[in-house]
């Protein structure tokens, strides 16, 4: 098959809701970027090798980074986590995983993030934003209020999966 016609079967693929969903589900690249022998040899300068280099910088693995892109597709969401990362990147991991947990057990919302509305992606920012606010996080409610100001005038898109397409 011509390489014009893989790729715009792709493009037609991913712009349907459901064909973006298939998609997004997809984590074989985790597995493969999970391992030490693949990784090794990624060339310099390539964008596998600087995947390599942020894992190696983060301590994050690739199938925790496929996770929390299960939990949080929103693109207020995952500013939140760069803001933190940027910030106090050790309380990333811990901070949203308490943040779910939580939720889960309160039963506020369902154990399949594939069932999420935008609403339960919500619940999650916010409650993970209290958290926040518990950790050495600088000027962590005003830099949180930035990002959403620049939701809210059209900078960046609420929309659940909004960072993902």
């Amino acid at each position: 098959m011509p390489r014009k016609t893989v790729a715009f079967g792709r493009y037609r693929l991913l712009r349907t809701p459901r064909g973006g969903r298939i998609t997004y589900r997809r984590t074989e690249l985790a597995d493969l970027f999970s391992s030490p022998e693949y990784i090794g040899q990624l060339v310099p300068g390539s964008v596998g090798a600087a995947y390599r280099d942020f894992g190696k910088q983060t301590g994050y693995s690739a199938q925790e980074l496929a996770d929390i892109s299960l939990w949080l597709s929103s693109k207020p969401g995952m500013a939140m986590l760069l803001d933190q990362h940027v910030n106090r990147s050790g309380n990333v991991p811990t901070t949203i995983a308490q943040a779910i947990v939580d939720l889960l057990v309160a039963g506020r919302v369902s154990p399949d993030p594939f069932t999420w509305s935008e609403a339960d992606e919500h619940r999650l920012i916010e409650h993970y934003l209290v958290l926040r606010a518990q950790t050495r996080k600088t000027n962590g409610q005003a830099r949180a209020d930035q990002v959403f100001a620049a939701a809210q005038n059209g900078f960046l898109q609420l929309a659940r999966g909004a960072f993902s397409a």
